[in-house]
């Protein structure tokens, strides 16, 4: 009884809270950006209708359902159709937002913790957009934008302004800022040049890593491995995750770690057999790294270790066409990935919240379409467990590990059918990999009496 009433309990809480769902919001915009609310959560993006272009922000409870939606116009007559909103907020609870260069050359609008417009700021005088914003330890706001670094204070007035410009960069485009515990800023960018064999804009160049001190001066510089994604520090060092598409083979992705200095110490493939591309990455609750990537008609979350082992992948079906943009790690220890995805006559925005493990659904059956289709009962088991696969394997492996991350089990596969007999395991929540050459499929599985 008091294992039956264990996996019950185990049940009961992941159902609950969990509070897992997959929206898509009928308002017109981009769900470029996903923030934590009291309440729930918030989705920002830019859009458009037929009063104009506007700021769209989505206010949810903890299921996903709207509590407020708010338009904010601001008079502009065009946003780039790439354009991408950034935004930081400081510790009044005021929202920092960047403006398309297009639009009146408006670069950057202070809003109100209550959404109203305190200030708008040009800062590039028609020479680009902000693309990287953020908040300091000291309540400032940093700006880059093309080949310019800015630090203001919170009334919008400059404290200074830094070119970091080279002879050889028509073009560079941050993406990232960090700040480091001594206050020493790091901008991470990708730098363009004109190529006679190439349209504008056409192939970035290099990935780029420039560190400033706080007074704006930059005293390093480092060429990144690869086209960087997202970055984050983590004790000593700096981790990223960098992409190189491959159109003709497949996407592939690495993991490189760099220290104050910006020394790269380690560079690491990540395993992709499944053409996916990584891009977000939030350290969860247990210390592992869990990235978000798109593929296979799949939005994808990867968890890994720091030292770079695999611990699990979810695939969560994506036929809708939704482009993932944004991840963060939510209170209780799930994942919440803002979306977008283009309808016959406009851009909708969406609002993905999985479990502590990546789960959709609470049970987290049969979670996997992109490579094999796999049927696990009984789930809960009891003495046993039958994994019944779609297609036979004959060189594959089952690999269980419990909640955190730690090897139970590995059986070879051989047929449709492996039994999976459950005497030894402790009851409570485990998950599963499906390995054969080339292709991985994982679940959720629960073991109780």
């Amino acid at each position: 009884m008091k294992n039956l009433l264990t996996v019950f309990f185990c049940i009961v809480s992941i159902t609950v809270f969990s509070q897992s769902f997959n929206i898509t919001y009928p308002n017109s915009g981009f769900g470029d950006q996903v923030e934590l609310e009291e309440t729930g959560y918030r989705v920002m993006g830019f859009g458009s209708d037929f009063s104009g272009n506007h700021l769209l922000v989505i206010h949810t409870n903890k299921f996903g359902d709207t509590i407020q939606t708010r338009k904010i116009y601001f008079g502009f007559d065009f946003f780039s159709s790439t354009f991408t909103l950034r935004s930081a907020i400081d510790s009044d609870g005021n929202h920092y937002l960047n403006m398309s260069s297009n639009s009146d050359s408006i670069s950057l609008v202070k809003l109100s913790p209550v959404w109203q417009e305190v200030w708008r700021k040009n800062l590039t005088n028609k020479q680009g957009e902000v693309t990287a914003l953020k908040v300091t330890a000291d309540n400032h706001i940093i700006a880059a934008a093309d080949q310019k670094l800015f630090k203001l204070d919170t009334d919008g007035n400059i404290i200074w302004q830094k070119f970091y410009g080279e002879y050889d960069v028509i073009d560079s485009r941050p993406y990232s800022i960090i700040e480091t515990t001594n206050g020493d800023l790091f901008l991470y960018s990708i730098d363009y040049w004109m190529d006679t064999n190439n349209f504008y804009f056409e192939t970035p160049t290099r990935s780029k890593l420039r560190i400033f001190n706080q007074f704006g001066q930059m005293r390093d510089s480092t060429l990144l491995p690869r086209l960087g994604n997202n970055c984050l520090q983590i004790d000593d060092q700096f981790i990223c995750v960098a992409t190189s598409l491959n159109y003709t083979i497949y996407p592939t992705n690495l993991l490189f770690r760099h220290d104050f200095n910006g020394f790269i110490s380690d560079v690491m493939e990540m395993n992709n057999s499944n053409d996916v591309f990584f891009y977000r990455m939030v350290e969860n609750q247990e210390g592992n790294l869990v990235f978000l990537g798109a593929g296979n008609n799949s939005l994808v979350l990867h968890c890994m270790s720091k030292e770079g082992d695999s611990l699990w992948t979810r695939f969560i079906n994506n036929e809708a066409g939704a482009v993932p943009m944004d991840m963060k790690l939510a209170a209780d220890g799930g994942y919440v990935v803002s979306t977008f995805k283009i309808g016959f006559d406009k851009i909708y925005p969406g609002l993905i919240k999985t479990d502590v493990l990546g789960n959709i659904n609470a049970l987290g059956f049969e979670e996997s379409d992109a490579v094999q289709k796999v049927k696990v009962y009984p789930n809960p088991g009891a003495e046993y467990v039958v994994f019944e696969l779609e297609k036979p394997l004959h060189t594959g492996k089952i690999i269980i590990t419990d909640i955190t991350g730690r090897l139970v089990v590995t059986l070879p596969v051989t047929g449709e059918k492996t039994i999976l007999q459950t005497g030894g395991l402790k009851p409570g929540v485990y998950f599963y990999k499906i390995e054969d050459i080339g292709d991985t499929t994982t679940g959720k599985l629960i073991i109780g009496l």
